[in-house]
């Protein structure tokens, strides 16, 4: 036999059976070269399962009726139980029970034979699915310029990490946990690796923001009519009813012009382009019950281009929010899971707190529930939620805060914007969407009321207040103010209050004597007015002198405006006159008032900053807070503590 071919062949075994085997074959007792290598592999076996077992009583405990090493499907039992079977039998037996084999070894080339046979049995003991890498969990951590993957499961330390085909640098690894870059802004095919064979394989999205306004098509060929009788058929174009999704639970339907037979239900598309060219004056359409609705006052034709087809939107990231909690202890946090789905080119996001499985990784310091975080005592943890093999973190420190810090609450509401506590101190939210939710005191958010209507509303209720008995006043697309009444099964259908013109009612403030004291946006610019509805004095108004778009009332029992172009205050009676304007320093507008005893607080929308203006003869101003982000809503609770409403960022900082 060629040496050269010999000595490539040996280099091809496992290391531990050249060292176990190859000296014996140089003096030429092949056999017990055979036997040293079978008995590694016995070793193994032994040592896999922790037994002290032999032969075949060794090959019954780990390949029998209930293995403890399984290799390959559940099918493949039998034959793997007979291949080791056979080996331990015939090959290891035979050289170590017997004055010798029944079929001895006389040549290195046929040794060599039986020496890969034992190699194949070591590589298939390694294919033990209680050794092979498992992924439970994956988690995406986004960072503006470096994002960062981390895979938690078993046996993962020798494993590859790639996206979209390309190596990721491995920056930590353990049996338990592996961690690696993953480029900014990535969506795409995230795969796990073990010796080249793929062994978890999923979309994962890394991006920073989400893409808004994504279309999915309910209904295509909707006849529109160019009457409100619905008696005169438009052939110019025909209606396409849309699901609007604007991220978290932020949804509504709309329909829009289109060419007819250009797309189909189920799609996604984006939003545009439109054919300015092409102008549809007003049109009706059928509502479900068959009655007339309005479809548009007047549009362009919508030329909207395909982003998916018909598909079911597949999971592709997940987020806790928010990311880092602060809370004293005995307080109570809301978190909230947000669940990326994509489907083509289509991004779509929707709140996955119920869906996931919550965990702290140190209760003593946090408890939660179904995103319910109670503070326990002083220290730090991990709150892990977990959703379909996707997992993410929000890092909870447990500490006390001195006066002036704020921390987030809860965040995952978009758009989130008018707030009000009521006498339980749970706080009431609306984000213009069709609900307002109640964030409770003791953890956890549910929707308060829904909005009953028009099937095609794009903004829902806007601005809210509660009255002594916590009755909800809210105003919304309607243009109206409208009230729900606390029944004994929660809060009842809405009622309107007052007269049903049409007017941008934004702001609303409840008078000790329980009137409503409502903001009035005015026609033109710079214009507006106050109204104070009441059961028993019905409706008034008086003019402002601005547009009226914030109010509050006061301790004292003064309506106090915002004058955005005066950037002052002012101070009305409840007959209307103006008696005093408070200069500020907020130059950027408004964006939220509240009273709380003796002080009334303004919030900037752009500033971010909060202050305090003291209701006394010198009305002295002092900054609370900045820092707040696009500030949308202020409300304080009966502790005295500030809440802030950021309604770009969709969350709520309380100010300690």
């Amino acid at each position: 036999m060629n040496v050269t071919s010999t000595n490539g062949a040996w280099s091809a075994l496992p290391e531990d059976i050249i060292k176990a085997a190859k000296h014996l074959a140089d003096t030429g007792d092949y056999d017990a070269a055979i036997f040293a290598a079978f008995k590694l592999v016995e070793a193994e076996v032994q040592m896999r399962i922790g037994s002290t077992q032999i032969g075949k009583n060794l090959v019954d405990e780990a390949f029998g009726n209930a293995p403890k090493i399984i290799i390959g499907s559940p099918k493949d039992a039998k034959a793997v139980y007979e291949l080791f079977a056979g080996a331990s039998g015939h090959i290891r037996n035979d050289r170590g029970h017997k004055k010798g084999p029944a079929v001895p070894c006389s040549s290195e080339r046929t040794c060599l034979w039986y020496l890969n046979t034992a190699a194949l049995l070591l590589y298939l003991l390694s294919k033990d699915h209680a050794l092979r890498p498992v992924v439970d969990f994956v988690t995406v951590h986004r960072g503006a310029l470096q994002s960062r993957i981390d895979i938690d499961g078993r046996n993962l330390a020798d494993v590859a990490i790639c996206a979209n085909g390309k190596d990721l640098r491995i920056i930590t690894a353990t049996s338990a946990h592996v961690e690696a870059e993953l480029p900014a802004d990535f969506l795409g095919l995230v795969s796990v690796t073990i010796d080249g064979e793929i062994i978890w394989e999923e979309v994962r999205d890394a991006r920073q923001k989400m893409v808004m306004g994504v279309y999915e098509v309910l209904e295509t060929e909707v006849p529109v009519f160019a009457d409100q009788e619905l008696a005169t058929l438009r052939t110019d174009c025909v209606g396409i009813i849309v699901r609007v999704h604007e991220g978290g639970e932020r949804s509504y339907l709309r329909i829009s012009p289109v060419h007819a037979g250009q797309y189909k239900r189920g799609q996604y598309l984006a939003d545009g382009p439109w054919d300015f060219t092409r102008g549809i004056s007003q049109a009706w359409c059928a509502s479900t019950r068959g009655r007339s609705e309005e479809a548009w006052t007047a549009s362009m034709m919508w030329t909207p281009r395909i982003m998916a087809e018909p598909t079911k939107p597949a999971l592709s990231g997940l987020d806790a929010l928010p990311s880092s909690a602060s809370v004293s202890p005995g307080d109570y946090d809301t978190l909230a899971a947000l669940a990326s789905e994509r489907a083509g080119e289509a991004r779509l996001s929707r709140d996955a707190t119920a869906d996931c499985n919550w965990e702290s990784d140190d209760p003593n310091v946090a408890e939660v529930s179904g995103g319910r975080l109670r503070a326990i005592a002083y220290g730090n943890t991990l709150v892990r939620c977990k959703m379909r093999g996707f997992q993410a973190v929000s890092q909870v420190t447990v500490e006390s805060h001195l006066r002036g810090q704020h921390a987030i609450v809860f965040e995952g509401l978009s758009c989130t914007s008018g707030m009000a506590f009521d006498s339980n101190d749970d706080l009431f939210i609306t984000n213009q969407s069709e609900s307002v939710y109640r964030l409770k005191r003791t953890g956890g958010v549910d929707v308060a009321l829904r909005m009953a209507g028009a099937r095609f509303r794009p903004y829902g209720y806007d601005c809210l207040a509660l009255d002594a008995s916590d009755a909800l006043y809210i105003t919304g697309s309607e243009r109206l103010l409208m009230r729900s009444t606390l029944g004994a099964a929660g809060y009842e259908t809405a009622e309107i209050l007052g007269s049903r013109e049409r007017k941008v009612r934004k702001s609303i403030a409840i008078a000790a004597d329980g009137t409503a004291v409502v903001g009035v946006m005015g026609p033109e610019p710079g214009t507006g007015s106050v109204l104070q509805v009441s059961d028993e004095h019905g409706e008034r108004s008086f003019a402002t002198r601005d547009s009226a778009h914030n109010l509050v009332v006061g301790y004292d029992d003064h309506i106090y405006v915002s004058a955005t172009k005066h950037q002052a205050i002012d101070v009305y009676d409840r007959n209307g006159r103006l008696i005093q304007s408070i200069d500020h320093p907020i130059n950027s507008g408004i964006g939220a008032m509240c009273a709380y005893k003796t002080a009334l607080y303004i919030g900037g929308v752009h500033s971010g900053s909060v202050l305090r203006v003291a209701l006394d003869d010198n009305f002295a101003v002092t900054q609370v807070a900045s820092g707040l982000g696009t500030i949308s809503g202020l409300a304080i609770d009966s502790r005295g503590r500030l809440h802030v409403a950021d309604f770009e960022k969709g969350r709520i900082q309380i100010v300690y």
